[in-house]
């Protein structure tokens, strides 16, 4: 097992939690001192959360007492806020210590899905074309629904060496709507290698991804997806973030060829607080679509931002807008310009402990979009909400 009396930190942790077993690396046992120390502790953070002492002792009984995500996640951001290369590498092994006793993770959502338009059918009845004016087949008449999807995941984690983590992970969900062409199975397999330095992280996931419908006609669009997606995260300051991620993505249909090709997009992001209880993220994102038919070919410019703020006891609230704007390549059949798109969006969240169901706390969510095109088959207003339950064990 990994010593970890070198940093003064965890010395300092070890000394003033002389009533523990002798340190985070020690076996799991009963005790019941151990549930009044972190009650302690969780009650000093949440007067002084840079309280590095207290989450550390946190951390410790946690994994004392058998509690190992609740390990994980303080030492986890203990090592986010590491000052001292000696520290991290200290912190990095008794994460370790962590994984090697519960190197699995499970977990569960579901998500509760009303929509006012399910099927984003267009606000216009008519198609105005250089060759004369065509019906919408039902054009201006918006379908409301509920959908529902509910998923699973599990991973695998080890700490290698290096002081990498590497991550074997599987998700599935299964997505269900009142339209049956919308209904699918979605499931990746990814890998994930992660290093964490002082104030800075990086992720590199290949994955493969399958899309499988439930309609059987010949133009159904399953996919088969390969990609590789880098994220960099780097820690401006304790409480700021700026982040890049990179996707590279092939994608083959398994009965339309024609919209086989590459994908790839690039996001930088960046997350601050403007107080303890007030936080914010911006996004810029570029991406680029390469099917072989040339007219569904486009770029996308991506521009988000979000207000999150915790209103004590009730719970956090977030505020968030989006703009959208894609540009296809070629001519629109019927129309002598390719498509262009513009979307705009806001939206709310909520999420509040008084809502709890059982032990699980859902998130609400809605967000109204407004797409205009200069292709009048695709200008649709929607309103698309979520109650959403998560659970990991």
């Amino acid at each position: 097992m990994p010593n970890l009396l070198l940093s003064p930190l965890l010395l300092a942790a070890l000394l003033l939690a002389s009533l523990l077993p002798s340190g985070l690396c020690a076996d799991p046992v009963p005790d019941p001192r151990l549930a009044q120390i972190r009650a302690q502790a969780a009650q000093i953070l949440m007067r002084e959360p840079d309280n590095r002492l207290a989450r550390f002792r946190y951390a410790q009984a946690s994994y004392q007492s058998g509690d190992y995500d609740p390990a994980k996640r303080q030492l986890l951001i203990l090592m986010r806020s590491s000052q001292s290369a000696e520290e991290l590498d200290e912190l990095k092994a008794a994460y370790g210590t962590v994984l090697r006793a519960r190197p699995w993770r499970f977990g569960v959502d579901l998500a509760i899905l009303p929509s006012t338009n399910i099927n984003k059918t267009s606000s216009n009845q008519i198609f105005d074309t250089p060759f004369g004016q065509f019906l919408i087949i039902d054009g201006g008449v918006e379908d409301s629904g509920v959908g529902f999807r509910l998923g699973g995941r599990a991973s695998y984690d080890r700490l290698l060496h290096s002081g990498a983590v590497l991550s074997y992970g599987l998700e599935i969900s299964r997505h269900h709507y009142p339209a049956d062409r919308l209904n699918h199975l979605d499931g990746t397999l990814s890998l994930t290698w992660s290093q964490r330095g002082l104030g800075r992280q990086t992720r590199i996931i290949p994955y493969l991804r399958r899309i499988a419908y439930d309609i059987s006609a010949e133009d159904g669009p399953d996919s088969t997806r390969f990609g590789l997606r880098l994220i960099h995260d780097h820690d401006l300051t304790p409480a700021s973030t700026l982040s890049g991620a990179l996707t590279l993505e092939q994608r083959d249909y398994d009965r339309l060829d024609q919209l086989d090709g590459p994908f790839r997009s690039a996001v930088v992001a960046y997350q601050g607080e403007i107080d303890p209880r007030t936080g914010y993220s911006l996004s810029f994102g570029l991406s680029q679509s390469l099917p072989q038919i040339t007219r569904l070919r486009y770029r996308e410019t991506v521009l988000r931002a979000e207000l999150r703020r915790a209103l004590g006891s009730f719970g956090v609230v977030g505020v968030n807008a989006g703009l959208q704007q894609r540009q296809y390549a070629g001519d629109f059949p019927a129309l002598a310009e390719p498509r262009a798109d513009r979307s705009r969006s806001i939206g709310l969240s909520v999420r509040s402990p008084h809502l709890r169901i059982g032990d699980l706390v859902p998130e609400l969510s809605c967000e109204i979009t407004q797409n205009d095109s200069n292709v009048a088959l695709y200008e649709f207003r929607s309103t698309d909400c979520a109650v959403s339950f998560d659970h990991t064990f």
